[in-house]
């Protein structure tokens, strides 16, 4: 069997992530087990070989550790070319290649936000950098679904975000969405890059298998993110 351990409160979430069907049918022969616990707790229990897999956001930085990652998403500034225009002005060819290296969102604080309904982390992210900062994050409205923000941008003087893996068709930065061109900035500030990573210790029995393993959850996610199936 290979237990694979969820630290709360990120399990119930993480779960979303664990295709057991899939991995029961990919390795018929082994028996996945699921175990949920505080993190630190599953930290002793993969080093006293009580866990074969830690399914956890950080890295363990610890010598007799290895990972494997799972997801590294960054997440994208998106305004349209005539909000960019009014807001910058007849912005320079270096201003523009300068935006397309990454953005702090709080240069655009003076422009009202579209926000994810459903998108808590990542929103008390950026609500937090601007609280910090002293600014106070202004929304013009809160829409769950990439289509629905890319809709808003697209007629609002607004910015809006969204992770890489829902970004498609994008050539040089820009996206048409209904006729109208949108730019799309990797985000540099605050940092929203997300991981999530399953961590093992060396030398365990089943190790040659934990690649095929994050090869199959990897392959899963790929699916399931571009049929929208995920939360954002």
């Amino acid at each position: 069997s290979i237990v694979i351990g969820l630290a709360s409160p990120l399990g119930r979430f993480a779960l979303q992530y664990i295709p057991l069907e899939k991995l029961t049918k990919t390795f018929p022969h082994i028996c996945f087990q699921l175990y949920e616990e505080e993190h630190y707790i599953l930290l002793q229990k993969l080093h006293e070989n009580k866990i074969d897999l830690l399914l956890t956001p950080t890295e363990i930085l610890s010598p007799y550790t290895e990972r494997l990652t799972l997801i590294e998403k960054t997440h994208y500034l998106l305004i349209s070319c005539r909000s960019l225009h009014n807001f910058l002005g007849n912005y320079t060819p270096e201003q523009l290649e300068k935006l397309k290296t990454g953005v702090d969102l709080l240069d655009f604080s003076t422009l009202p936000a579209i926000l994810f309904k459903n998108n808590g982390t990542t929103y008390n992210a950026i609500a937090s950098y601007f609280y910090r900062n002293n600014i106070i994050l202004s929304a013009s409205g809160t829409i769950n679904s990439v289509s629905g923000i890319l809709q808003a941008i697209s007629e609002q003087n607004a910015w809006g975000y969204c992770s890489e893996d829902v970004l498609y068709h994008v050539n040089d930065n820009i996206m048409m969405f209904n006729d109208t061109p949108i730019f799309a900035f990797p985000i540099q500030k605050p940092n929203l890059t997300y991981h999530m990573y399953l961590s093992y210790k060396m030398g365990k029995k089943h190790q040659p298998y934990f690649l095929l393993i994050q090869n199959c959850i990897t392959e899963y996610i790929s699916q399931m993110t571009k049929s929208n199936a995920f939360s954002l």
